[in-house]
């Protein structure tokens, strides 16, 4: 016997009566050995990246910049798939009349929203219809439960939108007819939540962006829990999953910090005070939302990357704290170096509380200047860098770390990595190994007459993050 809820109120969707197979352990008493693989708005994204790559250089070449894109949208989708008649023993939905308060029974004959084994069950199907759609009549689509993305050049969209819809309704399927979810192929689609931009593909060019008002959406919800301060952890939580799917629309990781340091406050606790750092944090993540450029995907970009060494140096219980940076770029082959002392603000910063191991900072530093010194070089392009300290090296990798100093570096690091647009990868170096160990302790005698030396650059925004300032 399964009782069925509703969703709360202000979940942002309609409030509706669902099944619940886990209150008896129905859902409990099922497992499965196989792992659903939805494609979502990134193998969207890669898929269109792909369908313009493969018009370049060939007899459709012309066709580039007629790639049009629409959703499919299956009508209750759950409801079209029966259950197993052997189930029908753990069919059974109890609800009460909203009337007279009696409890009333009934059997669901279609697969039930609650149980999990329909999302498995519903996805196995789902997928069969994409593969149908491909294989037999050569219609590019992407499926993520009963959403499909179609692609096609202009020339063939009408086409293909007649074939899909055909397809599936000889097949026995309702597709969503409404005026909000059958809509013709355009250049730009709304898509599982997500802006898709197809109007530059002639250059190469697929963007995604956040739904217009989702930033603000965001920017209300984080202004309503700061003047709150003490809130709910359900409700930090899903600010999180809302920071980290609108920053899959943006270039660079604008509000991975946000997400981590929420993650870490939450877990075990059902209720916490906001705390200024997380404030600050917080709205940084919104800002740099807003201002962040949207995603963009290049369908061909034959650009080696960069590749840049970085190293800092504490000596003296850090009386001496230099760092510096070495960078060698393919495309031109100029190998550019600089180094320099840490501002003493910013040392002091670190130092306030008798620390005198700061180490780690001064090897995160110079990543941040060299972002800021090369910005030109480095927008746009796929950077290697490799640091020699570990703890520095994983900072960057999860863009989070517990440590009030490096957290205020990574947001320097955050608003620098949205005027770039580039995409980094952390590696390490070791020590003997690194060509910016005599940069970082203003060795210059030590490097080649070809190596260009650069002044150091950096810029005031990045400079009062990394002092808890703000900007």
């Amino acid at each position: 016997m399964v009782h069925s809820g509703s969703l709360p109120a202000g979940s942002g969707f309609a409030s509706l009566e669902r099944d619940d197979f886990s209150q008896f352990g129905i859902n409990a008493s099922t497992s499965t050995f196989e792992q659903i693989v939805l494609e979502g708005i990134d193998d969207v994204g890669a898929t269109a990246r792909m369908f313009v790559a493969a018009l370049d250089g060939s007899r459709l070449e012309h066709c580039r910049s007629g790639i049009l894109g629409r959703a499919l949208d299956l009508k209750a989708a759950y409801k079209q798939l029966a259950r197993h008649p052997d189930h029908a023993w753990c069919s059974i939905i109890a609800a009460a009349n909203p009337d007279d308060g009696e409890v009333c029974f009934f059997e669901a004959v279609a697969l039930p929203f609650g149980a999990v084994s329909s999302v498995l069950g519903f996805n196995r199907v789902a997928r069969c219809l994409s593969q149908i759609l491909v294989r037999l009549f050569r219609i590019v689509n992407t499926n993520f439960f009963d959403d499909y993305c179609q692609l096609e050049v202009s020339q063939l969209a009408a086409s293909a939108h007649e074939t899909a819809e055909t397809v599936l309704q000889m097949l026995g399927w309702n597709i969503s007819m409404g005026e909000d979810k059958r809509k013709p192929f355009r250049s730009e689609f709304d898509m599982l939540g997500a802006t898709v931009v197809l109007d530059a593909t002639g250059q190469g060019l697929i963007v995604l962006r956040n739904k217009p008002g989702r930033i603000e959406e965001i920017r209300r919800c984080v202004s309503e829990l700061v003047d709150r301060r003490r809130v709910l952890a359900k409700e930090l939580d899903s600010l999180r999953g809302r920071l980290l799917f609108a920053s899959g629309f943006t270039m660079g990781r604008t509000s991975q910090l946000a997400v981590q340091q929420i993650s870490a406050r939450v877990r075990g606790r059902a209720q916490m005070e906001l705390d200024e750092d997380l404030v600050e944090t917080l709205k940084l993540a919104v800002d740099t939302l807003a201002n962040a450029r949207d995603r963009q995907i290049w369908a061909s970009d034959y650009r080696p990357p960069v590749v840049i060494f970085t190293d800092g140096a504490c000596e003296d219980e850090a009386a001496t704290v230099t760092f510096g940076a070495v960078c060698f770029d393919p495309l031109d082959c100029n190998v550019e170096f600089f180094g320099d002392h840490i501002d003493h603000e910013l040392v002091s910063s670190w130092t306030v509380q008798g620390k005198r191991q700061v180490i780690c900072q001064a090897e995160m530093w110079p990543v941040i200047v060299a972002k800021c010194t090369w910005s030109a070089k480095l927008k746009e392009r796929k950077l290697l860098w490799f640091i020699d300290n570990e703890s520095a090296r994983y900072a960057f990798v999860r863009a989070f770390s517990p440590v009030v100093d490096n957290g205020r570096l990574l947001r320097a690091n955050a608003q620098v990595d949205s005027e770039i647009c580039a995409t980094s990868w952390y590696a390490r170096v070791p020590s003997a190994s690194n060509p910016a160990d005599d940069a970082s302790r203003l060795n210059f005698e030590g490097y080649p007459s070809h190596f260009i030396r650069v002044r150091p650059i950096v810029t005031e925004a990045c400079k009062r993050l990394a002092l808890g300032l703000g900007l």
